[in-house]
């Protein structure tokens, strides 16, 4: 087995960009980066896509994931427009390659890499496409105050006009 540092690394700082703002992706990546052995590694990957593409179903498709399988969901999201093409591409590879740890099969260590490339890709775009949502629901919220204090204010406007 390798230790495949980089790719924890990388894992471990995305894990802690989260503060405690998605506890199950945390937790799983958590997981992810303690594990040792590689069928371990790719059955925690796949959960770490799990709880994101899970995530995504509820945001992006407004509807639980329920017990549908996670490459109908990831091929949804794709037809939607919902997530990039290349986002896509490392979901199905992901989902593929992990498959391997849920049903162990003979497999090449340098596809355990992969495997955790793949998730490094989904995790970056899924950590940007978060901030993205944040801060147009931030835009949003400044927009509605900015209305209330503008009628609040034409409020006063007017009640001096009358007296």
């Amino acid at each position: 087995m390798s230790s495949y540092i980089q790719e924890r690394n990388e894992l471990e700082k995305f894990k802690n960009s989260l503060k405690g703002n998605f506890q199950a992706l945390e937790k799983e990546l958590d997981r992810l980066i303690d594990v040792e052995d590689d069928i371990g590694i790719l059955v925690s990957a796949r959960r770490c896509l799990e709880v994101i593409v899970s995530d995504l179903c509820e945001k992006a498709l407004s509807r639980a994931r329920g017990s549908e399988p996670l490459k109908g969901i990831i091929d949804k999201l794709n037809k939607d427009k919902h997530i990039p093409s290349f986002v896509y591409t490392s979901m199905i590879n992901l989902n593929s390659l992990s498959t391997y740890g849920a049903h162990p099969k003979t497999y090449s260590p340098r596809q355990v890499k992969t495997v955790l490339i793949e998730l490094l890709t989904v995790v970056e775009w899924y950590l940007k496409f978060l901030d993205h949502d944040v801060k147009e629901e931030q835009v949003e919220e400044k927009k509605k105050t900015k209305a209330k204090e503008k009628r609040e204010a034409d409020k006063i406007s007017v009640l001096d006009e009358l007296e």
